[in-house]
């Protein structure tokens, strides 16, 4: 009995430390893979700001196409500021991730499954802002002034759309990208990026996040910048598509041979996931050079304590 004890701890040792060693693995890896995340999340930004110009001149006459129905744009007055709030919070709640990248110890993993899943989502709301132009939801919105017809214009304002992260408080104003609310996209995916890799036991901080992205997508149509089907259906593909990239994510190392059939949902998922072995520890410390020089200095300490 003894022996079996001593065999299982063993055993539990052996894998603890080959999980160890995949994890350190996949951070040295995950370098590579961060740039090419970056680059890709980067290319879909420039797609997508590039179709919103498009989907501008799409917007619909007023005059022969009035706002939607829209159950809660029609009972809910306009509020000025609401977009400017809403926009507000999503920084605030981007600091509070970065905070969190900068000492969690899987820092690049976590920033290669950012700008992945970011990515694939914006680029299929590429697709779905284009190929239907809904009419403008309020009288409020500045959108009869053509961008223009040459490239060379369009690429000027994408390029702008960029440069000012297609922020109301930057300067950005479009009109036409209605199907599905970028807003929504951005603070879903940090509320649940915030959630999943803070502490376990930082419980307010969960609430803090919920409270935030339901917030951020009351404002988004008290300032009657989306119809509601935008903000519904930009939380439920954004949480989704983060709840199933995690979950095939976490499985891979129990099912290695689920790695085939995720690359059909997701392309790029084998290449991101290649060292994955099980859920992301949630372990914190500060990043490279600061932990050297920290290390450097304790070892200073110890050794004039131990002269002494």
């Amino acid at each position: 009995m003894e022996d079996r004890i001593l065999e299982d701890e063993e055993t539990r040792g052996t894998k603890k430390n080959r999980n160890m060693m995949l994890w350190r693995n996949g951070d040295k890896e995950s370098l590579s893979k961060l740039v090419f995340g970056l680059l890709y999340c980067a290319v879909i930004s420039f797609i997508t700001c590039l179709t919103m110009t498009f989907a501008h001149d799409r917007v619909p006459d007023r005059e022969k196409y009035p706002p939607l129905p829209d159950l809660f744009l029609d009972n809910i007055p306009l509020i000025p500021w609401a977009f400017a709030l809403v926009e507000w919070i999503i920084v605030a709640m981007a600091a509070v991730l970065i905070i969190i990248i900068f000492f969690h110890q899987h820092r690049l993993i976590i920033l290669k499954r950012f700008f992945a899943i970011t990515g694939t989502v914006f680029l299929l709301r590429c697709v779905t802002m284009y190929i239907t132009s809904l009419s403008v939801p309020g009288t409020h919105l500045e959108c009869d002034q053509p961008i223009g017809s040459s490239a060379e214009e369009k690429l000027n304002r994408a390029l702008n759309i960029m440069s000012g992260f297609a922020l109301s408080i930057n300067g950005v104003k479009t009109c036409g990208d209605y199907m599905f609310s970028g807003h929504t996209i951005m603070a879903t995916l940090l509320n649940f990026f915030i959630i999943e890799y803070s502490p376990r036991n930082w419980k307010g901080i969960e609430i803090i996040g919920w409270a935030a992205n339901i917030v951020a997508m009351f404002f988004i149509l008290a300032a009657h910048e989306h119809y509601s089907i935008d903000v519904c259906i930009a939380f439920f593909i954004s949480s989704r598509f983060f709840l199933s990239y995690h979950s095939m994510a976490n499985i891979v190392g129990l099912k290695p041979e689920s790695m085939a059939r995720n690359a059909i949902h997701f392309p790029f998922f084998n290449y991101f996931e290649e060292f994955t072995d099980g859920v992301v520890p949630n372990v914190y410390g500060l990043p490279w050079p600061l932990s050297v020089l920290t290390s450097k200095k304790r070892n200073n300490e110890n050794e004039k304590s131990k002269n002494l």
